[in-house]
């Protein structure tokens, strides 16, 4: 990876206080002085991690993080703080962090730490609000199911109701027996109808269940 003009010029743009402020010196990698304040310098690089030995004693690799980090020190070299700048995700760089003097420099890290359980924070919400759209998917469908059956009762149940005539009381039958006996002691329909004051439609559907 390499630092292109652009992302340089982002950067000592965000430190300068007048335009054109910072000059190249020489040395490895970036490095600048301020024509402002004096004795003030920059040095720009990639962040690079160190991998060591089993032991722990020497560094047998390293890699490059994908962040920069900004130098700040005087005219003898002195650290005064170190600035961390974390990809943005669209090609730039963003200021992420600073490291005061007194804080070891390999606490980037902690930081990277940090990221990386942040990462998986995010990743693990996803999934539960993946699993949380499933779930409310599937109480939806079942709902429809519900409401979908209590209709079917309805629709059953009315025309059951509708399917015929509802079986007689037990008073019915007590008036349909009535009516027979009068009828075998050789009373007519008429005195019948007038004895127990029914009318001609109620006698006659009570007479059938003689």
């Amino acid at each position: 990876m390499k630092l292109n003009k652009t992302i340089l010029n982002q950067i000592l743009d965000a430190y300068s206080v007048r335009p054109k402020e910072f000059e190249s010196t020489e040395g490895e990698g970036f490095r600048y002085r301020s024509k402002v304040i004096k004795d003030y310098h920059l040095c720009i690089e990639f962040e690079k991690t160190q991998m060591l030995n089993a032991e722990g004693t020497e560094v047998v690799s390293e890699r490059e993080t994908g962040r920069i980090i900004v130098h700040h020190s005087d005219s003898r070299g002195k650290r005064i703080f170190n600035d961390i700048w974390a990809p943005d995700g669209n090609g730039g760089f963003y200021w992420f962090c600073r490291n005061p003097q007194k804080e070891p420099f390999t606490d980037y890290r902690i930081i990277q730490d940090l990221e990386d359980e942040l990462n998986k924070v995010k990743a693990a919400s996803k999934e539960l609000q993946k699993e949380h759209s499933e779930t409310v998917s599937l109480l939806e469908e079942q709902l429809a199911v519900n409401r979908s059956l209590r209709n079917t009762h309805r629709i059953i149940e009315t025309n059951q109701k509708k399917a015929g005539r509802p079986k007689e009381t037990e008073r019915q039958q007590a008036i349909a027996n009535e009516i027979e006996k009068l009828l075998l002691s050789g009373k007519s329909n008429a005195q019948i109808m007038q004895l127990l004051d029914l009318s001609r439609a109620t006698f006659f559907r009570l007479k059938k269940l003689i």
